[in-house]
């Protein structure tokens, strides 16, 4: 016990570098109880911290397990209290280690607190923090699948609370996107099955949810504006009942792990408030604050709107100029599924060379090209096997067979991409881009002519034109763009991180007479 309570409580917190130590920390002698329930007290979370040291951001991405920061926790729970201080039951969504479900029982003494967790280990986590802040009879842990949750009724509302995992829908099994579809045909909503995880759970607590029942989730903002986030859009304007959107600047970086935006929503069930909300926040700490900036939308517009980010985008164009979308069509480049086994490096396996492509591989590929791309040189090759392998000559289906089996070791096979196409080696482009361009960075845009005729993956994209132009028109399309760079639009992650999908860059306004001369 005198050894958890000394000053070198934290280094021995720090010192769990192995799941099999963070399990027995979890299941800890007295000592080790006391002095968590004291770090618990002040704030921390060192058992979370742990876990999130032990699984790192790489794998924990592919379950969402990205834990919220304790000012953001805060912020919320104190929020949500003040709109409903007499809720009967509070369920953690995806609880984590704990945090929300800890906050929530301390902030609601009276309420029944639900923290659902599918992770078997953060559960014990989860399980050990609990017990420690001396809430084992107050918060009931479910460690299953969010989607899999039975509430029985109870004579009171409930409160959805906290941080659904993210997962991009790449990572979503097949199953569980078939669950999303039956769901919402039942709910009388269109599903999108490249929605990320966090829309599954906005779709449960639909499931669950009574008239009444409330809720407030921080997710991603990218539903705001995204194709996919129409699903959630519908919800929240309908049966949901959003309120308010909390929009977190997208400079400010909230989750130290992983670069995104970050929204705050609020919904009641049933509500008859015929407004919603849009508040734009530069910090978590304006979350209440009255001269936040806000937009108030009408909720039956809502829903042919595409855009809640920005819904008073209508920008006319002047005369003499247009969309680069009426010239071009801007696609985003292959995906490989799996570009350290698809593009070929040190460790790659021989193969002949009419199964190698040179392709641009990394944004840096155009930022050091310059105006143009002339040549193959310093470009890395992308593995393109044809689809129909039996026609090789012996000697090619020698060493293609070797490659196979090499990348099938390293997973080449299982990638959601690899599984969706047949078959499931054959990488196939489109036809080389005249143009291509970036469309991640804390930079512009940057287009750079492809005279070399070059593939390119999904880190740039290509812009085709609708119809025949010559080179000189191509020319003078890439040097204006690159001579006036784009200064807006874009999603801006945390960090100041803006990112242009391709409808982004169709918009991009250009001179007509570009395409006279």
């Amino acid at each position: 016990m005198d050894a958890f309570s000394s000053p070198r409580r934290d280094a021995i917190w720090r010192a769990i570098s192995t799941e099999e130590q963070l399990m027995a920390a979890c299941a800890g002698e007295d000592g080790v109880r006391y002095a968590l329930a004291a770090a618990i007290a002040r704030g921390g979370d060192p058992l979370g911290e742990a876990f999130s040291r032990i699984r790192n951001p790489a794998t924990r991405r592919l379950s969402g397990a990205t834990y919220t920061p304790s000012a953001v926790v805060a912020a919320m729970v104190r929020r949500i209290a003040e709109r409903h201080p007499d809720a009967r039951r509070i369920v953690d969504c995806g609880a984590g280690s704990g945090r929300f479900a800890i906050a929530l029982a301390w902030e609601f003494p009276e309420a029944e607190v639900v923290a659902v967790e599918a992770d078997p280990l953060a559960c014990m986590v989860l399980s050990a923090n609990i017990e420690a802040a001396g809430l084992g009879s107050r918060v009931r842990i479910e460690n299953l699948d969010f989607r899999k949750l039975e509430l029985p009724s109870v004579g009171g509302q409930t409160l959805f609370v906290g941080n659904p995992p993210y997962v991009r829908h790449h990572d979503i099994p097949a199953q569980d996107k078939d669950w999303l579809s039956g769901a919402c045909e039942v709910l009388g909503l269109k599903a999108n099955r490249l929605s990320g995880l966090h829309v599954h759970f906005f779709v449960k607590i639909l499931q669950l949810a009574v008239k009444g029942d409330a809720g407030l989730l921080i997710t991603s903002a990218e539903w705001m504006e995204s194709a996919y986030g129409k699903t959630l859009r519908d919800m929240l304007a309908g049966p949901l009942g959003c309120t308010h959107v909390f929009a977190v600047d997208p400079k400010t970086q909230l989750f130290e792990d992983a670069q995104v935006s970050s929204a705050i929503t609020e919904f009641e069930v049933g509500t008859e408030t015929k407004d919603v909300t849009i508040v734009s926040i530069p910090r978590i700490s304006g979350l209440g604050d009255p001269e936040a900036e806000k937009t108030v939308l009408a909720r039956n517009a809502l829903t042919r709107l595409r855009n809640w980010t920005n819904p008073n985008d209508r920008e006319e164009l002047a005369p003499g100029w247009a969309r680069l979308g009426a010239y071009f069509s801007v696609h985003r480049g292959q995906v490989t599924g799996g570009n350290d086994v698809w593009i070929a490096g040190t460790g790659t396996p021989s193969l002949p060379d009419h199964c190698l492509t040179a392709c641009v591989t990394k944004a840096t590929d155009l930022i050091a090209a310059g105006p143009e791309i002339g040549d193959t040189v310093g470009l890395k090759r992308v593995v393109t096997l044809p689809a129909d392998i039996e026609g090789l000559c012996a000697a090619d289906r020698s060493l293609v067979d070797g490659f196979l089996e090499w990348a099938k070791a390293r997973g080449g096979a299982d990638s959601y991409t690899a599984r969706t196409r047949k078959p499931w080696w054959s990488v196939a482009f489109k036809q080389p881009a005249p143009i291509l361009c970036t469309y991640m960075g804390r930079r512009p845009p940057v287009f750079v002519r492809n005279l070399a005729g070059v593939a390119h993956v999904n880190i740039a994209h290509g812009l085709y034109p609708r119809a025949e132009m010559t080179a000189g028109t191509l020319d003078r399309v890439s040097r204006w763009l690159n001579e006036n760079p784009v200064g807006a639009g874009g999603k801006t992650y945390g960090g100041g991180l803006r990112k242009f999908e391709p409808k982004e860059i169709e918009r991009i306004a250009i001179p007509i007479d570009l395409f006279e001369a």
